[in-house]
């Protein structure tokens, strides 16, 4: 049963009718009304306007993009004129984000709503650090956070040219660590900085850009920022319901929640989930199968370098334990069948072999989010993990315990 609706403003022509059942957001239907919209610097149309001028001489011709979710496109090019002046206008059905090119390969971002008319001014030597915009809210919001993140950024490329000079220095040791230290304290500046303008501005598309912001060559944020990725994911639910743009983080941050949730389901304690796959010849083998035995799973495969040199210790530690109680469930993750034959020949391996030849995008190796070969589960006789990738030393520790 649907909980309840939302109608939200779409665009200056649409209204989107928006059901929510146990927060998940469902589009039902839009309604195309006639709205009459009026407000500051807002045009009638769905058009984006763009003009300004840029100072000084080291600016001749700016190109002007717009970067859409799958793809960026290039929308036009000019050559600023006597007094640095320059006009770009774009159809536009959503608020999106645009990139301004300058032959000198500055840059500036911009935000852009249907209808609005941007007014921008710069000075050639630096147009990311000088420029002055009105016309649009989203625009100033992310120019006034741009401010901060200037003088960091300027600060960190000093630290770095000091870093550079100091090689030859009989102290660069010293110099390093403080430096280093410096450098790490600039980072943490401005990363308190975005969160704070983030939670300021939950429902913002400024915010959008700044939460996948680099500062020098580290990402500011990653996903296991869960608490501030969600506070950005329900302000733009609600702020932009239906933008491609919004709709691009809803969905990773449903992802992000998915992954926590099989990550919790694959903690110590936990039984690890079931799943059935061919062997190399006869029926499927299931793990339900192995209940009664500890098992240790182990996902490779025969391109797998580590995987094969890994195999002489697996085929002993089979050979150790096997008759007490021990089991390997060998989890391949070959696409080729006869190279998986050809491996485990070589390799020697005698305990259960089982793959489904879908490679790295096997529903179990989904499943047990493997991001890398090899991995290894142990289970006890339960099917409960007892650990994962655990030293050989450890491994034999907890076989002997547990058979």
């Amino acid at each position: 049963m649907l909980n309840y609706y939302k109608i939200y403003l779409y665009n200056e022509k649409t209204l989107l009718l928006i059901f929510m059942r146990k927060g998940i957001h469902f589009v039902i239907v839009t309604l195309f009304v006639a709205i009459a919209l009026s407000g500051c610097n807002r045009g009638s149309s769905n058009t984006f306007f763009v003009e300004g001028s840029i100072s000084g001489t080291e600016v001749r011709r700016v190109t002007f993009y717009q970067l859409g979710v799958k793809e960026s496109k290039e929308l036009g090019e000019a050559t600023l004129k006597g007094n640095g002046a320059f006009r770009f206008e774009v159809p536009l059905d959503e608020t999106d984000f645009f990139y301004l090119s300058a032959d000198n390969d500055d840059y500036i971002v911009l935000i852009g709503t249907p209808g609005e008319k941007v007014n921008l001014q710069a000075e050639g030597w630096s147009m990311g650090q000088t420029y002055n915009v009105s016309g649009s809210t989203e625009s100033v919001l992310l120019r006034n956070y741009r401010k901060d993140y200037y003088n960091n950024l300027n600060a960190l490329a000093e630290a770095n040219r000091t870093l550079m000079k100091s090689r030859s220095k009989d102290n660069y040791a010293d110099i390093h660590a403080s430096l280093t230290k410096h450098m790490e304290q600039l980072f943490d500046e401005q990363r308190q900085l975005a969160k704070d303008f983030i939670r300021s501005n939950p429902g913002s598309m400024a915010s959008l850009i700044v939460i996948n912001d680099k500062f020098g060559q580290r990402r500011l944020f990653d996903d296991n920022d869960h608490e501030i990725m969600e506070l950005l994911d329900t302000g733009l639910m609600e702020s932009y319901p239906g933008n491609s743009h919004a709709l691009e983080h809803h969905i990773r941050v449903e992802g992000l929640s998915e992954y926590e949730a099989a990550k919790e389901t694959l903690s110590q304690g936990n039984k690890a989930p079931l799943f059935c796959l061919p062997p190399a010849e006869g029926n499927k083998v299931c793990l339900e199968d192995f209940r009664g035995k500890v098992v240790l799973i182990d996902f490779w495969a025969s391109w797998c370098m580590p995987c094969r040199r890994a195999n002489p210790a697996m085929r002993k530690l089979y050979d150790d334990f096997h008759g007490e109680g021990f089991e390997i469930l060998g989890v391949s993750l070959d696409e080729n069948r006869d190279e998986w034959l050809q491996a485990m020949e070589e390799d020697a391996i005698i305990w259960t072999q089982v793959s489904d030849l879908k490679g790295t995008k096997s529903p179990v190796a989904k499943l047990y989010r493997i991001e890398k070969i090899p991995t290894t589960l142990l289970l006890d006789k339960e099917g409960k993990i007892v650990g994962a990738d655990l030293s050989r030393r450890e491994l034999e520790k907890q076989i002997k315990a547990l058979i």
